[in-house]
């Protein structure tokens, strides 16, 4: 133990660990910049339709637009790791501020795509990425439940947030009804700022502490780029959640049309998307808590497992409740995946580098995720059907959770050919 851990724990602790509160700023900066403008979107495109009159596919463009900014994930990464999260962050509401106001004032629609990426930009440079790496370097024993935390935050706050934007939009009303409802929302985005830049902090050696509070168990590593990209568990890991991201992307975009020719309504299908995504939200708590108590590979590979069953029973359901149960399973599956497939970086890699790591690891995600549905959607024709492309999905998530378990962490003196230091 070091002198500065001596110290730190012979010093009494405060009732909450800062950390937590490092947690809740960064759940309510990804609230704040998030749901708005990506699970509120349909209520923006319900009264921008009305006053413009503008079509489907010129709304649509908008979405698509800001969609392709994830293509930027590894500069986002570069600069979180150079300028820290915190700078980051602020830069990122700013931005989304800006987009916000500007989105408020647009007369036309070349003004509601300039916004709409203004915001998208915003929230890539202020949004996962930086918040990943502040929470890593906050916590270390309970890393995977802060990050699980993080990401069940949209998901939460959209409970509350959309419905009170939906009301207080009401596209009925005479503009500028949901002009002030914008210029509201940018004033909250500002007070948040303010909060970052009060509150928010890059490490807590910053502020005397030790990640969890507590003097760590093990001695953290730190790779660099490079040497990251010279392990194997990297490219099995990156290649694993791309693969099992890709299938359920694929799944959801083709259920409605799977369960429609088998005759269900279309509200059968809703309800199925519904309970899908709070089985996700739940199990991003539970694959949180599992990483945290047993080797994150294992725990990957599980819910890997757990995924593909789900796709395999939705393959050959016949039935609502069919459906409904394996929505839930998948969604078990996927929730609890995606938090691992995050947290097991910076426990392999540490943290000095994390940005760039995370950043080119999404970046192969945004690719297979954009060729998941036409890949799948050929495979439907091809094969004439259902049935034997999600068995195929569900096969490639069985290959998924033995790339997970073939991930092991490398040592640095692996690949130096002498002791780490």
């Amino acid at each position: 133990m070091s002198p500065a851990e001596k110290q730190q724990s012979a010093l009494p602790r405060p009732r909450i660990f800062y950390g937590w509160w490092m947690l809740a700023l960064a759940g309510m900066v990804i609230v704040v910049t998030t749901v708005p403008f990506q699970d509120a979107l349909v209520v923006w495109a319900v009264a921008l339709e009305q006053q413009f009159d503008w079509s489907r596919i010129e709304l649509s463009l908008g979405l698509t637009l800001s969609r392709l900014i994830g293509l930027a994930a590894p500069a986002v990464g570069y600069l979180s790791d150079r300028f820290g999260p915190r700078r980051m962050v602020l830069i990122g509401i700013g931005v989304v501020a800006a987009g916000t106001v500007f989105f408020g004032m647009m007369q036309g629609l070349w003004g509601f795509y300039v916004a709409m990426s203004l915001i998208a930009i915003g929230q890539m440079l202020g949004g996962s990425i930086p918040l990943v790496i502040l929470l890593s370097r906050w916590f270390l024993r309970r890393r995977s439940t802060a990050i699980a935390l993080l990401l069940m935050a949209p998901s939460v706050g959209g409970f509350v947030l959309v419905p009170v934007i939906a009301y207080l939009v009401n596209p009925d009303d005479a503009v500028p009804g949901w002009r002030l409802v914008v210029f509201a929302l940018a004033a909250l985005t500002l007070i948040a700022a303010i909060s970052v830049f009060a509150l928010l902090r890059n490490r807590p050696e910053e502020m005397g502490l030790l990640p969890d509070g507590v003097p760590p168990a093990v001695q953290s590593v730190s790779f660099s780029l490079v040497r990251a990209l010279r392990t194997p568990a990297f490219w099995l890991i990156t290649l694993g959640d791309a693969l099992a991201s890709m299938t359920v992307v694929a799944i959801m975009h083709f259920l409605g049309s799977l369960m429609s020719d088998q005759g269900f309504a279309v509200r059968f299908t809703a309800w199925v998307v519904v309970v899908h995504s709070g089985a996700s939200v739940v199990f991003y708590l539970v694959g949180g808590i599992s990483g945290d108590r047993m080797p994150k590979r294992i725990a990957l590979a599980v819910f890997a497992s757990i995924q593909a069953i789900g796709i395999l029973g939705l393959a050959l359901a016949n039935s609502v409740t069919m459906f409904l149960a394996l929505a839930v399973i998948l969604g078990a599956g996927y929730g609890g995946r995606s938090v691992l497939a995050i947290a097991i970086l910076p426990d392999y890699f540490g943290t000095d580098s994390l940005g760039k790591i995370l950043g080119l690891s999404g970046l192969f995600s945004t690719i297979l995720l954009v060729s998941a549905s036409p890949i799948t959607g050929l495979m439907i024709d091809w094969l004439g059907g259902y049935s034997v492309p999600f068995m195929i999905l569900a096969g490639i998530n069985l290959l998924v959770a033995y790339l997970f378990l073939q991930a092991r962490p490398t040592h640095l003196s692996e690949l130096t050919g002498r002791p780490a230091t």
